[in-house]
C-alpha cells in the first residue's frame, strides 16, 4: 500500500496533440514523490488488553473526511439542509431578496433529490454532497482530470482540516485503540513520542492547536477528531484519534512511541522515498446529454474512478491513455430551463467510448416549484 505523505505534482511541458479527428490527447512530463511506509501501520498491546494501532497517514487525506463532518447536523440527519442554504444565500451581499428566495427553494428541490437517490443507493453519499458543492459554488470548483499541483482534487476541505495551516499540512498519525481488559483504561497523549531520526517530537495537544487562526468548522473538527490529553476507552470499545506534530523528516525512520517510565512499547517504521518522472498522456472525454438541452455552466457532476472522485470543472474530463480499461461512473445534476434533471452512468468503461463522446440519459425534467 502506498503513502503519499506529501504528493508533488510538478508540471515540465503542457502540449496539444490531435492524434485524429476524433480524439485530442493531452501530454505532459509529470514528476512525483511518494512516500511508503514500511509496514504501512504496526499493532502492539501497551499493557494487557489494551492494543494500539499506529498508522502513519497523508493528512490531506482528511480534507474530504473533514469536509462532510462539517456538513452533520444534530437534527438527526446530514447534509445541506434548508437552514444551510439559507445561511449560505444570506450571506451573499448583493443578492436581490425574491431571487434569493427562488434559490434557496431550487437548491432545496435538487438536495433533496440527491438525499433520495443517496438513501436509494443510486448515487454514493460522498458523490452527492460534491454536486451539491458545486451547485452552490459554480464556477469556483472543479478539475478536468489533468494533475496540477497549484490544486488539489479535495482543496474543497482544506479549510475544514484543523491538520492544514497556512498552506501546509501537518505530519498525522491515526492511533486505534481497542479495549480487551475487561475494565476502562484511560490513554494520556503525554506519553506518546514521536521520534523521526535524532530528532524529538511531541503531539500537539488540543489547546495548542487552538492558537492557530482557526475557522469555526476547524475547530469543531479538531474536537472531533484530535487526540485529547487524556483518551476513555470503555471496556469493549474500539476508539480512533489522531495525533499531529510538525512536518517529519521522511529521509530519517520513524518512532512512534508509548512510554511509561522505564518501559517503552516501540512502533517502527522505515521510509522509502520514491521519486518519478514520466510522460503520461491523457484522453479527452466529453460529456452531453444524450437528448434534449444542454447548457455546460449548468452541469453539475461528479467522475467516480477506482482512484479518485472528480468535481467537474466543465463537461470535460481527461483520463490517462495507459488506463482506459479502467471503470468509471457519473453522477449528474442538469438545469434546464424551469427546472433541472438527475442522469448518470455507473461502472462503464473508458475504453467504450473510443470517440471520446460520453452521453448521459438523464430522467424526464423537475420542474422547479413556484
Amino acid at each position: 500500500m502506498k503513502f503519499s505523505y506529501s504528493t508533488v505534482a510538478y508540471v515540465f511541458a503542457v502540449f496539444l496533440v490531435a492524434c485524429s479527428t476524433t480524439q485530442t490527447l493531452v501530454k505532459k512530463e509529470t514528476g512525483s514523490t511518494n512516500i511508503e511506509f514500511k509496514p504501512t501501520e504496526v499493532s502492539k498491546e501497551i499493557r494487557s488488553g489494551l492494543k494500539l494501532t499506529v498508522k502513519p497517514i497523508d493528512a490531506s487525506a482528511l480534507d474530504i473526511h473533514t469536509y462532510f463532518y462539517s456538513r452533520l447536523d444534530g437534527r438527526f440527519f446530514f447534509g445541506y439542509d434548508e437552514t444551510s442554504i439559507i445561511r449560505y444565500y444570506n450571506n451573499l451581499e448583493s443578492a436581490n431578496d425574491d431571487h434569493d428566495e427562488k434559490l434557496k427553494v431550487r437548491r432545496k428541490q435538487s438536495f433533496g433529490l440527491l438525499d433520495d437517490k443517496v438513501k436509494s443507493g443510486l448515487i454514493p453519499a460522498t458523490a452527492a454532497e460534491l454536486i451539491k458543492y458545486k451547485i452552490k459554488d459554480r464556477d469556483g470548483v472543479g478539475e478536468n482530470g489533468i494533475p496540477d499541483r497549484s490544486s488539489t482534487r479535495w482543496s474543497v476541505g482544506q479549510n475544514k482540516n484543523p491538520y492544514f495551516q497556512n498552506g501546509d499540512y501537518m505530519s498525522v498519525v491515526q492511533i486505534t485503540v481497542e479495549n480487551q481488559s475487561g475494565k476502562n483504561e484511560i490513554l494520556e497523549l503525554e506519553k506518546l513520542l514521536i521520534q523521526n531520526g535524532n530528532e524529538q517530537l511531541y503531539p500537539f495537544n488540543t489547546d495548542r492547536l487552538l492558537e492557530y487562526e482557526y475557522s469555526d468548522d476547524q475547530k469543531k473538527n479538531l474536537h472531533r477528531i484530535n487526540m485529547p490529553d487524556k483518551l476513555t476507552i470503555p471496556n469493549d470499545e474500539k476508539v480512533i484519534k489522531f495525533i499531529s506534530t510538525p512536518p517529519i523528516n521522511p529521509r530519517q525512520p520513524l518512532s512512534v512511541q508509548y512510554i511509561v517510565g522505564d518501559d517503552v512499547v516501540k512502533f517502527d517504521f522505515e521510509m522509502e522515498v520514491k521519486v518519478s518522472k514520466e510522460d503520461v498522456a491523457f484522453k479527452k472525454f466529453e460529456f452531453s446529454a444524450k437528448k434534449g438541452e444542454f447548457d455546460v455552466s449548468r452541469f453539475y457532476s461528479v467522475v467516480v474512478t477506482k482512484s479518485d472522485t472528480t468535481v467537474l470543472k466543465s463537461n470535460v474530463f481527461y483520463y490517462p491513455t495507459n488506463h482506459l480499461s479502467d471503470k468509471f461512473s457519473i453522477y449528474s445534476i442538469l438545469g434546464v430551463e424551469g427546472g433541472f434533471q438527475y442522469g448518470a452512468l455507473r461502472n462503464v468503461s473508458f475504453s467504450d467510448f473510443e470517440k471520446g463522446k460520453v452521453e448521459i440519459d438523464y430522467d424526464k425534467v423537475i420542474q422547479y416549484e413556484k
